[in-house]
Order: structure tokens, then C-alpha cells, then sequence
């Protein structure tokens, strides 16, 4: 097992880190150890639904207590306040990616007030206010794959390559129920994150690393350090 370019974003992955795109970013998503495929498998995969539920796919998407990504419906957004309704958001959720209509790409869930609202915030760590850009009732997703931040396209003119970068990403809370060991994460591009539904079937994975790991109900630390290289 190694990291790899994954087929579909060859000669890409470095245009797709500029998130070329008005709503489109960059995320994490995570895969159990347990009946993964072979990296030679995985690399022809075109979509994260591919990668679970395509032709004779055997690898599942993280399953482990507070990962999953769901739907909340009826979240009241307001065209340029940070501040959205939902009654279904809890303290577990502070730091997980949220997307949907009004929703800017790579926004996470800030403050929490639970049961009643939270906050849109532009870091996972601390409350930077991202003002929704729409007024309306909507629905939202709320976990699963995690936004990248910070997303960096370096030259290396030594090397004759550029590099991309990202900050290290948090998955809050995970596990506590349920822990099943993680074998691989994979950075993905989704091309607009507005569109409602979990997103499965547009993700395109970028990247896959080898990422070895057992949730135990604490937030899991994903250190990221030059996740792609193109020549």
C-alpha cells in the first residue's frame, strides 16, 4: 500500500487545488482497513461512490460513531448572517464540513448552539464568521468527508514540480460506539458544494494515502504535508 495519484485526476489534481470552480473545494474522506482494496484497484475508481458501490468495490467509507454524513431539513439561512437555524445540529457537530444551498464551499460548523442554531465558520478550530449567501429554508449535510483548508499550489523550481499543500484536518469526536481501524483517506475535488445530497456520486477522488487509525469517541488529528506533487 503506498500514496497515489488516483487515474481519473491525472494531469488535474494540481489545476483542481486552485478550486477553479465559484463553489467547488477540496475534502477528506476517510475508508475502513477492513476489506480494502488493493491501491491498483482503488486507482481506477472515478467517484467516491465508485469507490464503495462500484463493480466489485469491497472498500467501506468510515463507518465509525459520528462520522456519517446526514441531511438536516428545514435549516433556516440569512442572506449575509453567519447564524443558521437547526434544530437537529448538536455539540458533536462543531467542526465537521457542512454544505447545501446558501452554504459558501469549505465552510464548517462553528459554534453550537444545540437544538436551536450554529454558527458558519471558515476555520474548524475557532469561530471565523462565513455569512450564508442566500435567505431560505433549506436542507443541509452536515459531516462525512471534511473540507481542506488553507490549500496551497507551490513551484519547486529545484525540483521542477509544484506541490500542494493543506492544513491538517480535525474529524471530531469519532468513534465511541462504534470503532472500526481506518486503512485509507483519500483527498477528493467536489465540483460544486451548493448541490444538495451527500455528493458521492460528483467527489472525485485526487489523492489516496495510507492512513492508519482506530477512532476511539476523540477527535482524530489527519496531519497533511505535501499531499500531491506533479512534474
Amino acid at each position: 500500500m503506498s500514496d497515489f495519484v488516483f487515474v481519473v485526476a491525472k494531469g488535474k489534481f494540481v489545476a483542481n487545488s486552485l478550486l477553479p470552480a465559484t463553489n467547488d473545494a477540496l475534502a477528506l474522506e476517510l475508508f475502513n482497513s477492513t476489506n480494502l482494496e488493493t491501491d491498483l484497484a482503488l486507482d481506477n475508481r472515478l467517484t467516491v461512490n465508485d469507490i464503495t458501490s462500484g463493480t466489485s468495490a469491497t472498500t467501506v467509507k468510515c463507518d465509525s460513531t459520528n462520522y456519517a454524513a446526514r441531511t438536516d431539513a428545514s435549516c433556516g439561512t440569512t442572506n449575509g448572517s453567519a447564524t443558521v437555524t437547526d434544530t437537529s445540529i448538536t455539540a458533536l457537530d462543531a467542526g465537521k464540513g457542512v454544505t447545501g444551498s446558501n452554504v459558501p464551499a469549505g465552510t464548517y460548523v462553528g459554534t453550537v448552539t444545540a437544538g436551536v442554531s450554529f454558527k458558519l465558520s471558515s476555520s474548524q478550530t475557532a469561530q471565523v464568521d462565513v455569512n450564508a449567501t442566500g435567505t431560505g429554508t433549506v436542507s443541509l449535510v452536515i459531516g462525512g468527508a471534511v473540507p481542506l483548508s488553507g490549500i496551497t499550489v507551490t513551484p519547486d523550481y529545484t525540483n521542477d514540480w509544484q506541490t500542494c499543500d493543506a492544513n491538517d484536518v480535525q474529524i471530531p469526536f469519532l468513534g465511541g460506539a462504534t470503532n472500526h481501524a481506518i486503512g485509507k483517506a483519500a483527498i477528493c475535488y467536489d465540483p460544486d458544494t451548493t448541490v444538495s445530497g451527500t455528493h458521492d456520486s460528483s467527489r472525485v477522488p485526487q489523492t489516496g494515502h495510507d492512513f492508519s487509525a482506530t477512532p476511539d469517541g476523540s477527535t482524530l488529528i489527519a496531519s497533511i504535508s505535501n499531499f500531491g506533487r506533479a512534474a
